[in-house]
């Protein structure tokens, strides 16, 4: 019985060992299938000096919710592009990071001119951010787009233009891309 106590007991800290080794390896972990499981070693009967749990298991991105006042399509295209590569940079480890959140609720007080797809995704390609957040096909207008390999912007609802829109930024997690709903 002592030989099986040990040999299990030896088990876990090899797996213990292992994890810990692919988590240092790789920055940003938040995987929430890997965070389950060393939630299960916390509750083994181990010294509390081998339980280990990473402090990305513990984080969640917070949605903030954000209001512009300007009236100037371009200006509003501009910021929306910003927290668009902010909630994929920052807040989603560029679709590494491992569940579905709201990353932002932008309340626009009114755009005097549309606002479309196309219109943020050409910002981006202005900018350079078509390698690290690509939008090759437009959902809205269902054609194919020169930004980069993927399509990593979901586009849903309406385009933006009049009084009190309300664009939600959302990571979804299952198919790793940023999803934008636009209200009126």
């Amino acid at each position: 019985m002592f030989k099986f106590v040990a040999e299990v007991l030896i088990a876990l800290i090899a797996v213990w060992i292992i994890f810990s080794v692919f988590t240092s390896m790789r920055s940003g972990y938040s995987n929430s299938v890997m965070c389950r499981i060393y939630g299960v070693i916390q509750v083994i009967p181990l010294p509390s000096n081998l339980k280990y749990m990473p402090t990305e298991c513990f984080t969640s991105p917070k949605m903030e919710t954000v209001v512009i006042e300007q009236t100037d399509a371009n200006s509003v295209a501009a910021e929306i592009k910003d927290y668009l590569v902010k909630c994929w940079k920052e807040k989603s480890n560029e679709g590494k990071y491992g569940v579905t959140f709201e990353c932002y609720e932008i309340f626009v007080k009114n755009v005097n001119s549309l606002i479309t797809e196309a219109d943020i995704t050409n910002l981006l390609k202005t900018k350079g951010y078509c390698s690290s957040l690509p939008n090759n096909f437009l959902d809205k207008e269902k054609k194919d787009f020169d930004c980069g390999n993927l399509n990593k912007i979901y586009w849903s609802g309406n385009d933006l233009k009049g009084k009190e829109v309300t664009v939600v930024l959302r990571y979804e997690a299952l198919h790793h891309r940023i999803e934008v709903t636009v209200a009126s």
